[in-house]
C-alpha cells in the first residue's frame, strides 16, 4: 500500500451526479484513498444534503456552480420545466461560442483563484479531469504559476476544440494548446481519439487510460425472456454524432410489438427533443426515463432482452456506456446511421446475438486503471 503520498484533483463533476466525468473522478478518487493516498478534491458548491465526507480526502468546494442530484432532477415531470425566454438562448449561444462555455469560464476562475489560495506544490501527482476544458485551462494557469514539481496529468474524456460533435471559435485552440504544454501528459480513453491530440503532445504523452469502476457494487438481477422484446439505451443523443432518427424511422415501421426503453436527459436539448418527437409516433412502444443513479441502471438493464448502442457516426470516440452494458450481461447491438442493418436486429429480435458488442472487462477495473495513472509517475522524472 502506498503511504504518505498526495494527490491534487481538479474536475466539474463529482458524486451523485449521473455523468461519465463524475464517475470518472469519484471512482479514481475513492480507490486513490483505498491504496493509502491523501487527496486534494477540487470541484463545484453542491447542495448542502450532498455533501461528501471521504476519509483522507480533503475537499475543497468552488463557490461558483450548485450541483442539482439525481433526485430533484427526475422529480420534474419535462413538461413542468420552465422553458428558456428565445432572446436569452441565442444569447447565452453565442456567449458559449465564445467562451466556450460561459459558466464553465466562471467556474474556472473561480477555481484558479481557490488553487491559487491554498497555494500547496506538495504533490505525488497532479490530475486535471475534463471536460470542460475550463478545469484544464485554470489548472494550467495555476501549474504556470506554482510550478509544483510532479507529475501533471490532464484527463479528457471527449475532445474539446476538435470534438466533431460541435465548433468552437479558432482562438480556444491556442489555449487549449497552452494548457495542455503544462502538463507531462494527456490521458484518454481510448487509441481511437490519439488523432485529436497530436497537436497538443507527441504521441508518446498521448497516455490510453480507459474510464474505470469499481466492479464488487454491481447487483444484478436474474434474467427471464420477456414475452415481447425489451430492448433498453442509456444517454445522450447528438445531432452530428450519434442521431437515432435513422433507428426511430426503422422502429416506426415495424408490425411487431416492443418496448423500447431510454434513459436520457429530459431537459431541454436535442436528447429531450427527438425522443418527444418519435414518443408521438410509437407511442406506448418508446418508454422514455429520465436518468437514474448508475448502480440502479446497471440493474435494470440486466432484465432487458438486449441493449442498443447508439455508436458516435463519424467519429473515433466510444462511449464509456459501453463499461456499464457489458457489466449488465445483456447481448448489445452496436449501431449507427451509416452501418445499421435490418437483418442484425432481427436477430437481435429472435434472441440471436451472435453479432453482439463484446470487450474485455478487466480492462476497465477501477485498480488497473489506477495503476495506469500510478506507473506515469514511475516512468518520467519530475
Amino acid at each position: 500500500m502506498k503511504q504518505n503520498k498526495r494527490i491534487l484533483i481538479t474536475s466539474y463533476y463529482f458524486e451523485p451526479e449521473i455523468t461519465p466525468r463524475a464517475f470518472r473522478t469519484t471512482e479514481l478518487v475513492k480507490e486513490f484513498l483505498k491504496k493509502g493516498y491523501t487527496v486534494d478534491l477540487y470541484i463545484p458548491n453542491i447542495e448542502e444534503k450532498d455533501k461528501i465526507n471521504l476519509e483522507n480526502c480533503n475537499i475543497h468546494y468552488v463557490n461558483s456552480r450548485k450541483v442539482i442530484s439525481s433526485k430533484s432532477m427526475s422529480s420534474q415531470e419535462p413538461s413542468t420545466r420552465p422553458k428558456k425566454n428565445i432572446i436569452f438562448r441565442l444569447l447565452k449561444k453565442v456567449s458559449d461560442y465564445l467562451t466556450g462555455g460561459t459558466n464553465y469560464l466562471v467556474h474556472g476562475y473561480h477555481l484558479y483563484k481557490k488553487l491559487l489560495s491554498n497555494n500547496s506544490n506538495n504533490y505525488n501527482l497532479i490530475i486535471s479531469i475534463g471536460l470542460p476544458v475550463h478545469i484544464h485551462f485554470a489548472t494550467a494557469k495555476f501549474l504556470s504559476k506554482v510550478k509544483p514539481n510532479c507529475i501533471k496529468i490532464c484527463d479528457y474524456g471527449d475532445p474539446f476544440f476538435y470534438n466533431p460533435a460541435g465548433k468552437h471559435i479558432f482562438y480556444l485552440k491556442y489555449i487549449e494548446k497552452w494548457a495542455t504544454k503544462q502538463f507531462n501528459y494527456i490521458s484518454i480513453p481510448t487509441a481511437k481519439s490519439t488523432e485529436y491530440y497530436t497537436e497538443y503532445k507527441n504521441k508518446d504523452e498521448i497516455k490510453i487510460i480507459p474510464q474505470g469502476f469499481d466492479f464488487s457494487n454491481i447487483e444484478l438481477d436474474n434474467y427471464t425472456s420477456n414475452n415481447i422484446p425489451y430492448f433498453c439505451y442509456a444517454g445522450y443523443f447528438y445531432e452530428n454524432i450519434r442521431n437515432p432518427k435513422f433507428f426511430f424511422d426503422f422502429l416506426d415501421t415495424l408490425t411487431i410489438d416492443y418496448r423500447f426503453i431510454i434513459y436520457t436527459s429530459m431537459e431541454a436539448g436535442f436528447s429531450r427533443d427527438i425522443c418527444l418527437a418519435y414518443k408521438e409516433k410509437l407511442g406506448d412502444k418508446l418508454i422514455l426515463k429520465d436518468f437514474i443513479p448508475r448502480e440502479e441502471l446497471i440493474k435494470k438493464m440486466s432484465k432487458m432482452d438486449f441493449l442498443v448502442n447508439f455508436d458516435n457516426f463519424n467519429s473515433n470516440q466510444v462511449p464509456s456506456k459501453i463499461i456499464d452494458y457489458t457489466l449488465s450481461k445483456r447481448p448489445i447491438l452496436n449501431v449507427n446511421q451509416g452501418n445499421f442493418k435490418e437483418d442484425t436486429f432481427n436477430e437481435f429480435i429472435n434472441n440471436d446475438y451472435i453479432n453482439s458488442l463484446k470487450i474485455n472487462i478487466e480492462d476497465y477495473d477501477i485498480k488497473t486503471i489506477v495503476n495506469k495513472f500510478e506507473t506515469l509517475t514511475e516512468i518520467k522524472k519530475y
